[in-house]
């Protein structure tokens, strides 16, 4: 390809002020530029100043299109506006624009990254131009491979909503195979890394959010939402394996990068998770006050998997509250309160299912099984908790397998068919144990240890 003659002004300095509006050289020299034109080079000025740029810092025009005043312009509208700037700023001898082709592009400053300064902090200017670096390069060569891996991505989120993880599996791994920038490896190890998280392959999906975080450290053109979004993934893994502390610290750090920020999706997740350790903690108005700014902000959102969420774990709240009254002997109220987690779980239920949403956790229906046998109801727990079973079996998560066999053990137990609870609490006991839920599985085992010895067979003396 042929490149333009050397920028004259490549000696110089440039300084982009940036609430001004104005770029002027290390001499003085103010560039008269127009809000199209400081937009370019507030642009041009980023991907230079960038460590690992993509492309060498150079930038198609593809991408300049996004930019503000930029965006009615044809392609080649572009690169002529940009060809007419360089040729009036090469007779003043202050051009310091460079490019590939002269019309076609691509573009970039002619200048070392250290002699490019902003009069602001980088998060300002990464803000203004957040459309923009959100849609990636934009070079013509990468449009197949954007093409499949938009695919790939497609068929791992449809398996994922209709609950099928190891069908989630393949596509999201060959999405990250596909990756051509940083964003889209970022968004693939997420969803790869959530995926095996539900199915309680608890390294590897630390591994890829731990990849994700030094990904984000080395591009700085990847905005808190995205960075945020990584520490809400690695807060739920640590939540899944029952380490609360650092399950706090990873959903705090979430909402210091997204606070000010209009992502409803981000917000209802660090809420849902606060409320999940509210939950644990026993302070359950506390709880209910942040699921409901979930389900808020999900609503807002149009996320269906997030309201249906938020109707179950409100429920689980109730049940949770239920069961600290009956240990209280408050048994009154706390049919009260079992009978409003009833309520919450089969609304979860409903929208799920009108909304076709597969299910990859079974826990409400395990639960649903718990709250039934607590109220005396046990025909409606023996089938809540063969279907949590079932559900659960289907899309291969481990944790609530476990869970669904607790709960179909301990309603054995309750039957009187003590030999057959007994062996499927020990193998709930087991499963807690492979995904890390150790404190739950001594819990298990204190239980079993409450049960009635089996009374070992009388030997026949000949």
């Amino acid at each position: 390809m042929r490149a333009t003659r050397r920028p004259a002004g490549r000696d110089l300095g440039l300084m982009i002020r940036v609430h001004q509006r104005v770029v002027t050289a290390s001499d003085g020299f103010r560039y008269p530029l127009t809000n199209r034109f400081f937009f370019l080079y507030l642009l041009l000025a980023w991907q230079r100043r960038i460590p690992h740029a993509p492309d060498d810092g150079f930038v198609w025009c593809d991408l300049i299109r996004r930019l503000p005043y930029w965006e009615k312009n044809s392609l080649q509208s572009i690169g002529k506006q940009i060809r007419r700037h360089v040729l009036q700023m090469e007779q003043q001898g202050r051009n310091m624009i460079e490019s590939r082709e002269r019309i076609k592009g691509p573009f970039r400053l002619a200048l070392s990254p250290g002699a490019i300064r902003f009069d602001v902090a980088q998060g300002e200017v990464r803000h203004l131009l957040d459309k923009t670096l959100s849609q990636g390069p934009g070079r013509p060569e990468d449009a197949a491979a954007l093409y499949d891996f938009v695919r790939m991505m497609c068929q791992g989120n449809d398996a994922f909503d209709a609950g099928e993880l190891d069908a989630a599996l393949g596509p999201y791994e060959k999405a990250l195979g596909l990756a051509q920038t940083a964003e889209q490896e970022v968004t693939a190890l997420q969803r790869l890394g959530r995926t095996l998280e539900r199915q309680a392959q608890y390294l590897r999906a630390r591994e890829l959010y731990l990849r994700a975080v030094r990904l984000q450290r080395q591009h700085p053109e990847l905005d808190d939402s995205t960075m945020a979004r990584t520490y809400l993934f690695l807060g739920w893994l640590e939540y899944r394996q029952e380490n609360f502390a650092r399950t706090r610290d990873h959903y705090h750090r979430a909402l210091n990068l997204a606070r000010g920020r209009h992502d409803d999706w981000l917000l209802g997740n660090i809420f849902n998770g606060l409320g999940l350790l509210a939950k644990r903690e026993e302070d359950f108005q506390e709880a209910l006050t942040l699921l409901r700014a979930a389900l808020d902000y999900w609503c807002r959102a149009n996320y269906a998997y997030g309201i249906q969420a938020a109707y179950a774990n409100i429920g689980m709240v109730y049940k949770r509250w239920g069961d600290h009254l009956r240990d209280h002997h408050l048994k009154d109220q706390a049919h009260i309160q079992y009978r409003a987690a009833i309520e919450w779980l089969y609304r979860h239920m409903d929208f799920a299912a009108s909304a076709r949403l597969g299910r990859d956790r079974s826990l409400p229906q395990a639960v649903l099984a718990d709250v039934h046998l607590e109220l005396g109801e046990t025909d409606r727990a023996w089938a809540m908790a063969h279907a949590a079973r079932e559900t659960a079996e289907r899309a291969g998560n481990q944790l609530d397998l476990a869970d669904a066999i607790l709960m179909v053990g301990n309603l054995h137990v309750t039957a009187g068919e003590l030999e057959r609870g007994r062996r499927l609490l020990e193998e709930a006991m087991t499963r807690l144990r492979q995904v890390g839920q150790i404190e739950r599985a001594k819990k298990i085992g204190h239980q079993l240890g409450t049960l009635p010895k089996p009374t070992p067979p009388r030997s026949c003396v000949a």
